[in-house]
């Protein structure tokens, strides 16, 4: 998975580079675990964006799971 830029400051970017056939979902929370953004990812998908140009500048996990079990986590800096 790429996730990019980092820090970001208006369009993070999320590229799957090995895609199975599940759906996926991908979160950006904060550090508090609250779910800012949320999008689900069809298995025909390999990628997605979220828009933090309206979110507070900090430190945000993006979560990657399937219906089983989160497959990777991430940190990422918002700056405006």
């Amino acid at each position: 998975m790429r996730v990019m830029p980092n820090p970001v400051s208006d369009l993070l970017y999320v590229q799957f580079m090995e895609r199975k056939s599940d759906e996926l979902s991908v979160t950006l929370a904060d550090l508090s675990g609250r779910k800012i953004f949320q999008n689900r990812i069809p298995p025909e998908s390999d990628q997605t964006n979220f828009d933090v140009s309206g979110i507070a500048e900090g430190v945000y996990f993006l979560i990657v799971a399937n219906a089983n079990r989160v497959m990777e986590t991430r940190k990422n800096v918002v700056i405006h």
